[in-house]
């Protein structure tokens, strides 16, 4: 057992690695069990050594600390024992074993606190140890019968617990100063031991009280270093108690034995009393021939008497000596001496150990290591690149004399010591080296050949290129950082003139002349590029093929000056008309090409090409000249017509001149199917316009049936377009294309206005009390000037907002939903209701449905078509009912058009019903009728 104490390393060392393979191999609970118990049995162990050797030491400060490490040691045992998952005890909370926990912390550091005042105070052990029994009791009974709380299941440690930790760092925070206040009273070994041992506590219980795992490596960390403080205490009480150096000397010459350097033990009269064995060998005499010898005789140079010899005088006086070097000029050799003066009790000096080392050889060394410096240095200045090495703070080590002429230094001894900081292009670079020097050391990976700028305190920047490496002691640890770089301003500029003119090259070879756009070269290849991204994606893309009409007549008459003037005219408009990811070319005269890629509609590619024939045929004024120009434009798709590149351009080039053939200033495609498609949908356009600008809209009317009441809770306004025909066009045509166009929003307008207007005849003739439901667009919604406009049209029609339930499709919220639920706030604030149409078709996510003022949910017809056959659609209509419930939201069926469908949404708590199994969307007229005969 001795000899496991007298390792201060062995025992903790293989203690944490067991604990080590405790954790990570089996449960947490053995792992804990095993490291309270380690610390229980060193408790234990500082009582008993502290109590059984105070008759021969007298130290009450360690008697005091050893009385209460007694009842630590009994209170970490009932910590251990109630630790969840021992059950040996009926506890159903972790705060009985947690209550013993943080208060024997506190325990202790009262203890640590309280000892250095107990150092010279007669106290009775039996006293003190009854003291501290009872208020081990006090805690005893609290936590068993009174625990605090420490801790809350599902929300993790308490305020309490954390405060409580912080105090026990506090005072241990204390101690330390009070102890350094009294450090001369204390044995060395006992203050630094105990230093030691509460610096280790406060990391412990910091690590308990910032860990978030109770099974992670933080909380591992804290049980290992709450051991090591007990273990450090120990350590230092079985030194301190068990150990005399003087009696240790007493036992003879053998434990210098150990010591590898010469060693004497010399009295205070200079005679030699004790020797070891590197002495003999040293001296190269027995050690009868050494002992009661003078050691000035033996040991020091020949050529120093014993009154002019600093050892002697040194050891005379008993004064503390540290590697004096003297030389023996008779032998030319030089050695070095230590002396530690031997005091036992009351600083009695009996003596001086004296060590005593050759340092002959070591000098020679020191002498080649000098003259290899120089060397080395020689060859780095001769190296034509800028050479530096620094330590891990930035601090400049060395450098050669390139890197010195750079910094404007005249000598290696005016950088060391310095950082960049301090250097030229310290203001300018200073932070940036810094920063990339830290990366390299602490990641250690080198840098190598990277460019960096450098500007100096004229202001001017050079171009470097780098190279930094962690610069190694021989034990491989990182202790600083070797860089080099050199000078590459001219070559870099050099090489951005030759990378300019190639860049200028290629574009002359790629682009035309007159109006910089792409030529027929470089238009083939985007082609080409195109077709292969289409195929990777799937998509779809269009070849615009345009020429101007009757541009020869303009060339023969006013010239090609004008001419010319015309194409960049062009150019630019087309450039502007265009999507900014589109292609626009020049082929040749006056021939252009563009490239749309990956269009969702065909309507897009119509709309596009219109607008490029009306850039076109605006005025163009060159000098005195008003011309007019037209465009013909011809369309082949991708991959609808071909997938090979020559063939689209060859095809729009086909319908391009079908599209003069028509009469010129017009758009086909090389399809007649897609350009018949593409002129209705311009012509609609343009009839959608001038049906909006006449408000020729009629509203339609769908009830909204309350199954509970069994009255017509609200109206949805439905929005209807009859043609000058008399023909209804589906509301699924026109939609759509308004969306796209931006014209939804005058025909939101509309509709609100007309559909207001008809609701407030209803309220006067007391026809309809409920809610009238606007179909709101999302972008009707994002305009600025909205709120203004519905609040405006109340005010207007003397309406109620509280009436009034605006309705906006799940999708359309995802797509911007924190500017969405913005404006929607505006709304409701003014008393407007909001609800969710088509639910369930817009994945949106259930943190921003939370966030929306909504007040009511529509589930989509899609899945109530199906309902009861289909048992998905059963489970998903379920989980919405179930979802507005939990909101608190309103809940209302859509498209309920069967007697079982009806039932189904009764029968599962939604009584809110708008289908055709109650009614159709219907004309003012008819919807009167029905409301005054429901």
């Amino acid at each position: 057992m001795s000899k496991l104490f007298n390792n201060i390393f062995t025992v903790p060392i293989a203690l944490t690695i067991l604990l080590i393979i405790l954790k990570f191999n089996f449960i947490y609970l053995v792992f804990h069990t095993f490291a309270e118990y380690f610390a229980v049995f060193v408790s234990f162990s500082i009582t008993l050594v502290s109590y059984y050797t105070f008759r021969f030491t007298k130290n009450r400060y360690l008697l005091f600390i050893g009385l209460g490490y007694f009842w630590i040691a009994i209170l970490d045992i009932l910590h251990t024992q109630t630790y969840p998952g021992m059950n040996l005890y009926d506890i159903t909370t972790a705060n009985t074993t947690l209550t013993f926990w943080v208060l024997t912390r506190v325990f202790e550091a009262s203890i640590l606190l309280t000892a250095p005042f107990m150092r010279h105070i007669n106290f009775s052990t039996l006293k003190i140890s009854f003291s501290l029994g009872i208020l081990t009791l006090g805690i005893t009974f609290l936590a068993f019968l009174s625990p605090l709380e420490l801790f809350i299941t599902g929300e993790g440690l308490t305020n309490l617990k954390i405060n409580l930790e912080y105090l026990i760092v506090f005072m241990l925070l204390i101690t330390l100063y009070i102890n350094r206040q009294y450090i001369k009273e204390f044995n060395k070994t006992i203050n630094y031991a105990v230093s030691l041992s509460i610096i280790l506590t406060i990391l412990s219980e910091l690590s308990f009280t910032f860990y978030t795992d109770m099974y992670g490596v933080i909380n591992f960390v804290g049980h290992i270093l709450k051991f090591l403080s007990f273990w450090v205490i120990l350590q230092a009480i079985i030194k301190t108690s068990l150990s005399e150096p003087f009696s240790l000397m007493q036992k003879g010459a053998s434990t210098y034995n150990n010591i590898p350097v010469p060693a004497v033990v010399v009295d205070e009269r200079g005679i030699i009393r004790q020797v070891n064995q590197a002495a003999l060998s040293f001296i190269a005499k027995d050690e009868s021939d050494i002992i009661g010898k003078s050691n000035h005789t033996i040991l020091h140079p020949k050529n120093l008497s014993y009154n002019k010899c600093p050892i002697c005088q040194a050891i005379k006086a008993q004064e503390y000596i540290k590697e004096y070097e003297i030389k023996d000029t008779q032998r030319n050799t030089f050695t070095e001496y230590s002396l530690s003066p031997i005091n036992y009790k009351d600083d009695e000096a009996i003596g001086v150990v004296q060590i005593s080392v050759d340092t002959t050889q070591k000098r020679k060394l020191q002498r080649a290591m000098t003259n290899q410096y120089k060397l080395l240095q020689n060859i780095v200045n001769t190296v034509p690149i800028r050479i530096f090495w620094k330590d891990y703070d930035g601090k400049y080590l060395g450098a050669n004399n390139l890197f010195l002429e750079d910094a404007k230094l005249k000598s290696e001894d005016d950088i060391i010591g310095k950082d960049d900081f301090e250097m030229v292009w310290g203001e300018t670079e200073g932070q940036l080296y810094r920063d990339d020097d830290l990366e390299v050391m602490n990641t250690d990976t080198p840098k190598l050949h990277f460019e960096e700028l450098q500007t100096n305190d004229e202001g001017n920047t050079t171009v470097l290129s780098t190279s930094k490496v962690p610069l190694k002691d021989v034990e491989g640890r990182i202790i600083g950082l070797l860089g080099t770089y050199e000078d590459i301003t001219n070559r870099r500029n050099m090489e951005n003139k030759i990378i300019e003119q190639s860049e200028t090259l290629k574009h002359q070879a790629t682009h035309d002349a007159l109006t910089l756009l792409p030529n027929r070269l470089l238009f083939t290849d985007r082609l080409e590029n195109t077709i292969l991204k289409a195929k990777r994606n799937s998509n779809e893309f269009a070849v615009l093929f345009l020429d101007l009409d009757q541009f020869k007549q303009i060339n023969d008459s006013l010239g090609h000056h004008i001419g010319d003037e015309i194409l960049v005219t062009i150019a630019k408009r087309l450039k502007k008309t265009i999507r900014e990811g589109d292609t626009l070319a020049r082929l040749g005269g006056d021939e252009f090409t563009i490239i749309i890629d990956n269009y969702k509609s065909l309507s897009i590619i119509s709309t596009l090409s219109q607008k490029i024939i009306d850039c076109t045929t605006q005025v163009i004024e060159i000098k005195d000249h008003k011309l007019y120009v037209t465009s013909s434009i011809g369309i082949s798709l991708y991959p609808r017509d071909s997938e090979d590149a020559q063939n689209l351009l060859k095809f729009a080039d086909a319908a391009m001149y079908k599209a003069k053939d028509e009469g010129r200033n017009n758009f086909q495609f090389y399809s007649d199917d897609m350009t018949k498609k593409a002129m209705q949908r311009v012509t609609m356009q343009t009839n959608l316009s001038e049906a909006i600008k006449e408000e020729n809209f009629k509203v339609y009317y769908q009830p909204q049936i309350d199954t509970k009441t069994n009255t017509v809770s609200g109206l949805e306004a439905l929005v209807r377009w009859q043609d000058k025909d008399g023909n209804f066009i589906p509301p699924s045509e026109f939609i759509p294309l308004a969306e796209e166009t931006g014209m939804i929003i005058e025909l939101d307008r509309v509709v609100m206005k007309k559909a207001l207007s008809q609701l407030e005849i209803w309220r006067r003739e007391d026809v309809f009390n409920g809610t009238l439901s606007l179909n709101l667009a999302m972008k009707q919604l994002q305009r600025d000037d909205f709120v203004e406009f519905i609040t405006d049209t109340l005010k207007d029609k003397n309406y109620s907002a509280g009436s009034i339930e605006l309705e906006v499709t799940e999708s359309g919220l995802m797509q911007k939903a924190d500017e969405s639920i913005e404006r929607l706030n505006t709304l409701k604030s003014l008393g407007i209701k909001i609800s969710i149409d088509d639910f369930g078709t817009g994945y949106s996510s259930l943190a921003y449905i939370k966030k929306l003022p909504i007040s009511k949910i529509k589930i989509d017809r899609s899945f109530v078509s199906d309902i009861p056959e289909d048992k998905d659609d059963v489970s998903i209509v379920k989980a919405i009912i179930a979802l507005a419930k939990s909101l608190e939201l309103e809940i209302l069926a859509e498209g309920v058009e069967t007697k079982e469908q009806n039932e189904f949404m009764i029968e599962h708590d939604c009584h809110l019903i708008q289908g055709y199994y109650h009614a159709k969307p219907m004309s003012s007229s008819d919807t009167e009728k029905f409301l005054k005969s429901f």
